[in-house]
């Protein structure tokens, strides 16, 4: 959470949170490590062993996890304490703000490739126009859907205060059973897909309402829901192992945002909050896991690394095939933050000098005024 400082008027990011944010991202890393990678299947058919049930239930399992969390955080924020609400420019200016970076990275990854690809095999598969409009083109969903999501926050967040309390609570129990207990029988989604936007509202509508309205979790509630979250996991993981009839289904329960990954992410989130500490390095380095995540999950940035450089069947033929992979993870999360880095550094002393100041140029323009005028005229007389 952020703090002020003694003397201070800038708002200090709460360090524990930040370092929350830097293992969801490895976590995210882990599953695109398998989910992603076009040769993963082949386990499916590997009888059970340990190296399996970690494969699976920590680092496949870890990826919707880790989406929970990095979420949370942001939502935690965007919520407030349910005293003040942000208002519609807001949050049109964090899309502005996040689609610099955006674009920044779907330019850099297309030009870079197109380099490499003059000395390798490496097929873009991307064209320009595409390159140049990555969110209308959802090249990143993550990006795509938190883009939208932060344009309607504001909405959103005054919409909950108007349902009160007891509608919000009622909205809360509903999309926890239909979205939650509901989709926890296979091949049972109830419309919900889990890549959109509709996932943050989902889980938003919770933070929000635990935020504005519920006491705290103890430490002991965290750690409940962390091991019951843990335990379907498991459970679901020796069924479709050791039962042939569920060999089929040995994906499922870490496919989308199921009940235990938001009842595991949540857990931790609150864990992490209840600790306040302020390190700069941890919130610098945390400020490039968006970053880290646009880098590596470029889908043609995906096939170089999953397809060339660690197809799952390289992966699994080595021995120690676990620690190796969470090596190529801590790898590929270091590169991203070096690079983020520079990219930080660029934006400092060019489009940061004065950060957002174009957009609160043509908000405050006459034209953007006149449009907000006509469309608040013509509701009103509606």
């Amino acid at each position: 959470m952020e703090q002020q400082g003694v003397g201070r008027t800038k708002p200090r990011r709460n360090s524990s949170l930040e370092l929350l944010r830097i293992l969801a991202m490895l976590m995210i890393i882990g599953h695109h490590l398998t989910k992603r990678n076009p040769t993963f299947m082949l386990l499916h058919n590997q009888p059970p062993s340990v190296s399996k049930f970690v494969f699976y239930v920590f680092i496949y399992g870890g990826g919707w996890i880790g989406n929970v969390i990095f979420f949370t955080v942001s939502a935690w924020f965007l919520a407030g304490d349910g005293r003040k609400e942000p208002s519609v420019k807001s949050g049109f200016k964090r899309a502005w703000l996040l689609e610099r970076e955006v674009l920044f990275y779907s330019f850099s990854i297309y030009v870079a490739l197109k380099v490499l690809a003059r000395f390798t095999k490496i097929h873009l598969g991307i064209g320009l126009f595409v390159t140049a409009t990555p969110i209308l083109h959802d090249i990143w969903w993550y990006a795509t859907s938190y883009m939208i999501f932060v344009i309607f926050a504001p909405i959103l967040v005054t919409a909950l205060h108007g349902i009160g309390q007891k509608k919000h609570a009622l909205l809360c129990v509903v999309s926890l059973i239909l979205w939650g207990v509901f989709t926890l029988i296979p091949k049972v989604n109830l419309d919900f897909v889990a890549l959109s936007v509709f996932a943050f509202i989902y889980w938003f509508v919770l933070v929000s309402y635990y935020r504005w309205y519920m006491n705290g979790f103890s430490v002991r509630q965290c750690w409940e829901l962390i091991i019951c979250g843990e335990l379907i996991y498991m459970a679901c993981w020796f069924i479709t192992n050791f039962v042939p009839r569920f060999r089929g289904l040995q994906e499922f329960i870490f496919l989308d945002a199921k009940l235990p990954s938001l009842m595991i992410g949540f857990g931790l989130f609150v864990l992490f909050e209840r600790v306040h500490f302020c390190n700069g390095l941890i919130n610098w380095i945390a400020s490039t896991m968006f970053g880290v995540y646009l880098i590596h999950q470029h889908p043609a940035v995906n096939d170089l690394l999953w397809v060339y450089l660690f197809p799952f069947t390289k992966i699994w033929s080595w021995q120690h095939s676990v620690v190796k992979a969470l090596l190529i993870i801590v790898c590929i999360l270091v590169f991203g933050i070096v690079v983020d880095s520079f990219r930080r550094l660029l934006f400092t002393v060019t489009i940061d000098r004065h950060k957002g100041r174009w957009f609160d140029i043509c908000w405050d323009s006459r034209i953007a005024n006149n449009i907000r005028t006509k469309i608040l005229q013509y509701t009103n007389n509606k």
